[in-house]
């Protein structure tokens, strides 16, 4: 049950035609597959192995695909250790999510938020920006596409692929003792 076409019922003919999710029934604006697959990726309805599928879809490699999800996780473990830094990671295509870490994350902790496209795409992520009174350190692999950012972005690290982690963590590193 991989094909989107199989997730999403239509009802009806021409222009009162509705297209609703399969599994929690939401009604879509459109009948663009690019929405439903978005929706698809983030709704708890769907099982985990679809959503994964739909997750992957789309997913645009770091660092220009070179380096695997698995070997990109294990050599910032190992950076983090190494630059002496606790860190903990998440991943996530869904906006939503990538709002409530945001938005969840303790008052002492310095995000480096990875990200891959233009952050002038998603406004919703700029906004949380604004909103968090943590220093934001964000690292893109594809330069610097982002427009104004909010004064909780103490830096941005391009152009260096996965360098630009490891430059990111040292910074972050620098900002913590620097505010103890």
């Amino acid at each position: 049950m991989n094909k989107i076409d199989a997730h999403v019922k239509h009802y009806g003919k021409g222009k009162t035609r509705e297209t609703r999710c399969a599994h929690c029934d939401r009604l879509f604006a459109s009948r663009s597959k690019d929405r439903w697959r978005q929706h698809m990726r983030g709704c708890s309805r769907v099982p985990l192995e679809d959503r994964q599928y739909f997750t992957n879809i789309e997913r645009r490699a770091f660092g220009r695909g070179e380096v695997s999800k698995a070997d990109l996780l294990s050599e910032v473990q190992t950076l983090a250790t190494e630059a002496e830094v606790s860190l903990s990671t998440h991943e996530s295509n869904h906006e939503g999510t990538i709002l409530d870490w945001l938005l969840n994350a303790r008052e002492n902790e310095i995000i480096v938020l990875c990200w891959v496209g233009p952050l002038s795409d998603s406004p919703m992520i700029v906004r949380a920006l604004e909103l968090v009174k943590n220093p934001v350190i964000v690292v893109s692999t594809k330069g610097v596409e982002h427009g104004a950012l909010p004064s909780t972005v103490v830096g941005v690290m391009s152009g260096f692929g996965l360098q630009s982690i490891e430059l990111a963590l040292i910074a972050a590193k620098n900002i913590s003792s620097t505010q103890q």
